[in-house]
């Protein structure tokens, strides 16, 4: 079962939990680093820690178990934030209350739409690699009649993180392209395109793995969003 976009569950705060505030300009510390290393040894074990710091509104845990740099870009794309915000968000961190909101949101998001995100487990693991980096999709069963959905993990120097742009660009695409493609000044254009060249191993593991469900014309939108990104890439 795909997770749902954007526009199912009425923006659907669903697994890319919409952020109330995120843009607002005043001040904040950011989250505490967590005190453990990134990542968890295996897929099952980063996707089951990631689920309850998630659950249990552990900020600092949740995004400590995320693929550096894809906060911000989640956060941007779902509160149709400017390449100039993105940069802010890029270069400051995201404060400590933005992540809040943003995991508390997804955490409800999630339960609206089948279960409390901390009762997940996962069933089955698929690996595969793509360009000498290794993903895991984590596959998990949802409430009874639900289905199942999964979760895109990817191994960082030997740690497993979640991987959540890889799981929901294919409900993101219309957002990231106008993200990518939108007139930005410099330099904050700049940084903002650099920050999203930096996840095209992501948006290939979407779409070079893509979930069963998932739509081949988004999957063709999605490898436009990367030639349009790096125009040497041979999809």
């Amino acid at each position: 079962m795909p997770i749902p976009g954007r526009g199912a569950i009425v923006a659907a705060a669903v697994l890319a939990g919409l952020v109330t505030g995120c843009g607002d300009a005043s001040p904040s510390t950011t989250a505490s680093a967590p005190t453990t290393l990134p990542g968890r040894p295996s897929p099952t074990e980063a996707a089951d820690a990631w689920f309850a710091a998630v659950g249990g509104g552990r900020a600092a845990e949740a995004t400590g178990l995320l693929v550096d740099g894809q906060l911000p870009i989640l956060i941007a794309v779902e509160n149709d934030l400017d390449a100039e915000q993105l940069a802010g968000l890029l270069a400051d961190g995201v404060p400590g209350t933005a992540q809040q909101d943003y995991w508390d949101s997804f955490a409800a998001g999630f339960e609206e739409f089948a279960e409390p995100i901390e009762n997940l487990s996962v069933t089955a693991v698929d690996e595969f690699g793509i360009d000498g980096r290794t993903y895991a999709a984590a596959v998990v069963g949802l409430a009874p009649g639900a289905g199942s959905t999964r979760f895109i993990t990817t191994d960082v120097g030997g740690r497993w993180r979640i991987d959540l742009l890889a799981t929901l660009a294919p409900a993101l695409v219309n957002q990231l392209r106008s993200l990518a493609t939108a007139v930005a000044p410099e330099p904050a254009g700049e940084t903002a395109r650099e920050a999203l060249v930096a996840q095209i191993p992501s948006l290939r593991a979407a779409v070079e793995q893509p979930d069963p469900g998932a739509d081949a014309a988004v999957l063709r939108e999605l490898e436009a969003l990367i030639r349009f990104l790096a125009p040497a890439f041979e999809g």
